[in-house]
Formats: structure tokens, C-alpha cells, sequence
């Protein structure tokens, strides 16, 4: 019976064969069980600091981001099979489902609902025909590589590595890695109203610090830019001083 063991640091894929102990017909002896453990395949884990060096010994990036994530930042040279793709089907299940992840997180996030890609066993093995090529799988936070890695076990793949945490944990790169897109690894998943919101936050931030530097060093000067602004938003009165 097939069984799945984990351990800290990497996952192993193992087989049990066993003989059951019987007792024969007119014989009282039992035979003692035997068991055998094979293990079958493994998938490493790594830090982002390590992956320039497994690329540099021959480690392949397979990215299975969604094609969002991906065109916002991705590593060079890196293959792209996605291990979700966005939902396009039409019948009223999927239409709601598509909607209800735009009414919630979709316009938020700058995603689209996606699915499981059916193609995604089916392109890894055209692309990677040898089942001890050196893959790195790589997602945005570390969940989808352990799945696309546990779907390549079971196609007898053998030589796996995930990155932990996924790009979330990637705030620079070393060479020969270079970043394709116009965001950085870490913040490939930010989009929509969300990216907005950021860039918003830090706006409001450093315009309350300037302010609190010209209150505290030109008070003069700083009441006057605050009581400008509360005449301007009308929001509400100004303080008095």
C-alpha cells in the first residue's frame, strides 16, 4: 500500500511490502511479518538565498504561477507551466465562480478565478522527458510548488527542490539570476485596488511625516499647511492651538 510520509525539510514517497503471518493447517507456528521500506522519490526544499547556486550546478526553474503573477515578475530563463489557469468556461457554475472571486478578492488583488491546469502532467513531460532532470519549483508563496512537486513524484520524477516560502521571501537576486517584469519577485501577487492601496499608504505616510517634522521644527509654517488642508477636504474642524 502506497503511503505518503513528511518529514522536516523534504517529503518522501515510500512503498511498504509485507507478508501477513498465518497459521498453516495443522501447524501451530506463525510466521514473522517482513517488512521492506523503498523509497521511490523526494522533493528537497531550499532557501532563495541557494537558488542562484542550484542554477549555476544545472537546476532548472519550472515557475507554476498563474500567468498574472508570472508577467509581473519572473526569473530569467525560468519555464513556465502553470499549475492553475484562469477559468474561461461559460457553463452557470463556473460564471458564478468567476464572479464571486471578482466581487471578493478579484478586483482587489488584479486576479482572475482560475482552475486547476489539466495540462499541466501532460506539458511537464514534454518539456522535461528525462525523469532525473534538476527542478526547481518555484510559486509566489510555497503552497503551489509542494502540489505541482508531489503531482511530478507520481510521474516518477526524482530530482525536485521547492523553494521555501516561495517568492514572497525573494527581496534581491544573486547572479546569474535576473528578474523579467516590471514588479519585483516579492510583490508579483499585489495588483488592483491592492497595488493602489499600497502605493496610497506610503504617499499618506511620508506627507503626515513632513508634516510632523514642520510642526515640530517650523510650527508656524505647519499650522498653516494643516489648517489649508482642512479648509480644502472640509472633513472636519481644525484643531484649535
Amino acid at each position: 500500500m502506497a503511503s505518503l510520509r513528511l518529514n522536516p525539510g523534504r517529503t518522501v514517497i515510500s512503498r511498504k511490502h509485507s507478508t501477513l503471518s498465518f497459521r498453516s493447517k495443522g501447524c501451530n507456528a506463525r510466521k514473522p511479518a517482513i517488512q521492506r521500506l523503498k523509497v521511490v522519490s523526494k522533493i528537497e526544499y531550499t532557501t532563495p538565498s541557494k537558488v542562484a547556486d542550484l542554477v549555476e550546478t544545472g537546476y532548472t526553474i519550472m515557475d507554476v504561477r498563474d500567468e498574472t503573477q508570472f508577467e509581473r515578475a519572473h526569473l530569467k530563463d525560468s519555464v513556465h507551466i502553470p499549475l492553475f489557469t484562469e477559468d474561461t468556461a461559460k457553463d452557470l457554475n463556473s460564471i458564478v465562480n468567476q464572479q464571486l472571486h471578482k466581487g471578493s478578492v478579484g478586483n482587489f488583488k488584479g486576479t482572475k478565478h482560475t482552475v486547476r491546469n489539466e495540462r499541466f502532467e501532460e506539458t511537464a513531460q514534454t518539456l522535461f522527458p528525462e525523469k532525473d532532470a534538476k527542478l526547481i519549483i518555484a510559486c509566489q508563496q510555497g503552497m503551489r510548488s509542494t502540489s505541482a512537486a508531489e503531482a511530478l513524484v507520481q510521474l516518477g520524477y526524482s530530482d525536485l527542490t521547492c523553494i521555501e516560502g516561495g517568492y514572497n521571501d525573494f527581496k534581491e537576486v544573486a547572479e546569474p539570476l535576473e528578474i523579467i517584469g516590471e514588479s519585483t519577485l516579492d510583490k508579483a501577487a499585489l495588483g488592483g485596488m491592492q497595488a493602489a492601496q499600497t502605493t496610497i499608504n506610503v504617499v499618506v505616510a511620508g506627507i503626515l511625516f513632513a508634516l510632523y517634522l514642520g510642526l515640530e521644527f517650523f510650527p508656524d509654517a505647519g499650522k498653516d499647511t494643516l489648517k489649508v488642508i482642512y479648509d480644502s477636504t472640509g472633513i472636519m474642524d481644525p484643531p484649535s492651538w
